[in-house]
């Protein structure tokens, strides 16, 4: 309990410092493209990233010899794509290109290969072909990497969806399985992911690419070490946790690919978008529309999650949850779609 105190102050203390020299240097202040121009009360600055990442040194300062030197590598890569993107605005096309091949470098130098699937015939495959699990691997973290980013396009949506998946997480391993290994490592980021949470929900700071790209990139590394270990190995249990952000990036690849846009070029019809504006036409000021949109999301997150731990060893009844959860998205989409104009 003392522990998780001196996390939240140190959570706050490094939050107010990184925006307080932000706004001084005019540093990582929120610039919006022109064509999606919000108006905010104040001037925003893109500082989650920053503080997430300065709070992650920090609680490995006396670990980070232990830490495999290619899983800290990879995290400060990804990390760096996410602030210069933030300073400079970088292309959507760009930043993928540059994570899919951190991806596999870093997947081939640290051997950190996605093989249990739980399934015989595709674990055989992952394990006996290398290139295979190497594409595969890669795969999985560029999506979560890239999903996360996806949804963070209203207050409060990724960052709660992170806390709530670390929280499902560490539930699961805790108190379900038993176990408590890394755990604690989990554990730690949820003070400062629920302190960003308070200050990008009150319009203070934005979680910017670095933050969203950082998040993923740990929450990804974390999911592959637990699913390799037999003690923890419920990928289909994980994969419903993470099916939002994953869905609505191929959701969102298809639907645009069907319209002939560009895939890689940003939108304003996500889901949270849809339902965002959803709540504005109930006469909801935008900021609380954003707020609403972001928490309902999260509690679908959450009744999923809940349901798929109730049911956790029966692999089939977990891809049926995944299906069900797709249904739904695209049901909500196409009822939102239909009766909201989109501009």
């Amino acid at each position: 309990m003392a522990n998780a105190l001196l996390q939240l102050i140190m959570s706050v203390v490094i939050v107010l410092t990184v925006n307080t020299v932000g706004f001084k240097y005019n540093i990582l202040i929120y610039s919006p493209n022109l064509k999606h121009k919000e108006k905010f009360k104040s001037k925003i600055i893109n500082s989650g990233g920053m503080a997430l990442f300065i709070y992650f040194l920090v609680i490995n300062m006396f670990e980070l010899q232990a830490i495999n030197p290619y899983y800290l590598l990879f995290i400060i890569s990804v990390f760096l794509v996410g602030i210069l993107s933030d300073l400079k605005n970088i292309s959507a096309s760009i930043r993928l290109l540059f994570i899919v091949i951190t991806t596999i470098i870093f997947v081939v130098l640290s051997d950190t290969l996605l093989i249990n699937l739980k399934f015989d015939f595709t674990n055989n495959l992952l394990k006996n072909y290398f290139l295979i699990s190497v594409l595969f691997t890669t795969l999985c973290i560029v999506i979560l990497i890239n999903g996360i980013n996806f949804i963070d396009g209203v207050h409060g949506l990724a960052i709660f969806y992170c806390f709530t998946v670390l929280l499902l997480l560490n539930y699961f391993i805790y108190f379900v399985v038993g176990i408590d290994t890394y755990v604690e490592s989990g554990v730690a980021l949820l003070p400062m992911l629920f302190i960003l949470f308070l200050f990008n929900i009150n319009e203070k700071l934005f979680f910017g690419d670095s933050g969203s790209y950082l998040v993923g990139c740990i929450l990804a590394i974390y999911i592959i070490r637990i699913t390799n270990i037999a003690e923890y190995a419920y990928p289909y249990l994980y994969a419903n946790f993470l099916i939002y952000p994953a869905f609505e990036v191929f959701f969102s690849i298809f639907r645009k690919i069907l319209i002939n846009k560009n895939p890689y070029r940003p939108d304003k019809k996500h889901l949270h978008q849809l339902l965002q504006d959803f709540f504005v036409r109930k006469n909801f000021n935008l900021s609380k529309a954003k707020v609403i949109s972001g928490i309902s999301i999260n509690i679908l997150v959450i009744i999923f999650g809940i349901i798929a731990i109730s049911f956790y060893e029966n692999k089939y009844f977990l891809i049926l949850n995944i299906f069900i959860f797709a249904i739904f998205y695209c049901g909500s989409y196409l009822l939102l779609s239909r009766n909201i104009k989109i501009n």
